[in-house]
């Protein structure tokens, strides 16, 4: 087995997995706060998990939930519920939103995520919020235009690429 070199890092503090669904990424995490404990037991090992299906606790075998659990020896478990953060947050900010999205208002500050006083993470953003029909007056509507949000979009796109392929078929064939 190849040893990997920045796990023995002593300013290594925060590692990310990242990765399309099914590829491994919380078992991967859970693998490797089983190797870290062994190899820093005195160190205290959170591993946070910001999936829905919250399949930590199953790497485990154990209950998580959405708060800081003691899983096994120096390893903590933590499955962030996304809807009830998202509930928090209207509750505090709700009608300054809506207020801000009927006027239209550029925004710019950090976000950051912290769990017992440890930066996890600091986002920079610049946000303009804005009702749709303000962002149209202001002549944004990007949204229209990328697939992604926008079915109508998705089906030009794809339009386009069969145009694409028939055009090079052409071409092919031309050349035979």
């Amino acid at each position: 087995m190849q040893k990997l070199k920045f796990l023995d890092n002593p300013d290594l503090q925060f590692i990310l997995f990242g990765g399309k669904g099914g590829s491994g990424k919380t078992t991967s995490a859970a693998a490797t706060a089983l190797h870290l404990s062994k190899i820093k037991p005195e160190k205290k090992i959170l591993v946070i998990s910001i999936d829905p299906a919250h399949s930590l606790g199953d790497s485990f075998n154990i209950t998580i939930g959405n708060k800081i659990t003691s899983i096994a020896g120096n390893i903590w478990g933590y499955e962030i519920d996304a809807e009830e953060l998202l509930k928090k947050y209207k509750a505090e900010h709700g009608a300054i939103i809506k207020k801000i999205a009927e006027r239209g208002i550029v925004i710019a500050g950090d976000i950051q995520i912290k769990i017992a006083d440890v930066d996890l993470l600091t986002i920079k953003i610049r946000l303009l919020i804005a009702s749709v029909d303000k962002a149209m007056e202001m002549g944004i509507n990007w949204w229209q235009t990328d697939s992604f949000l926008s079915s109508k979009a998705k089906e030009a796109e794809k339009e386009e690429r069969i145009e694409e392929l028939e055009a090079e078929v052409k071409k092919l064939k031309s050349e035979a």
